[in-house]
């Protein structure tokens, strides 16, 4: 049984809204490489056209949106899917926690859902 969340613009909870940070997309990627290599992520490389990569740890599959809005903006959002029952909110939860760390330490957070 596959269970799926994603961020977004308008989601009513704050964790799963679109994050922006104050950086450029090369510097985005780069931080979010670094973080899946640190946690044992499997991945692909980022398509640059798109900004995407698609990760994975078991069960659990991500795909990586990252946008540079402008110059000094860009937003990540990321599309989650569990194969299991046990455990996969609290997984969710986790990694996207982590993630936000991750990149709050590295870049100015600018906001939540900034253009909606």
């Amino acid at each position: 049984m596959a269970y799926t969340r994603e961020t977004a613009e308008g989601q009513d909870i704050e964790l799963l809204k679109t994050h922006y940070y104050k950086t450029n997309y090369e510097a985005m990627r780069n931080a979010t490489i670094e973080f899946l290599e640190k946690n044992h992520f499997e991945y692909m490389p980022f398509n640059d056209d798109y900004g995407e990569t698609m990760c994975q740890k078991g069960k659990f599959t991500i795909t990586i949106k990252i946008i540079q809005q402008n110059l000094r903006e860009t937003s990540i959002d990321f599309f989650m899917q569990y194969e299991g029952f046990f455990g996969r909110k609290r997984k969710m939860i986790n990694f996207l926690t982590n993630i936000y760390n991750h990149l709050n330490k590295k870049f100015e957070f600018k906001g939540l859902g900034l253009h909606q």
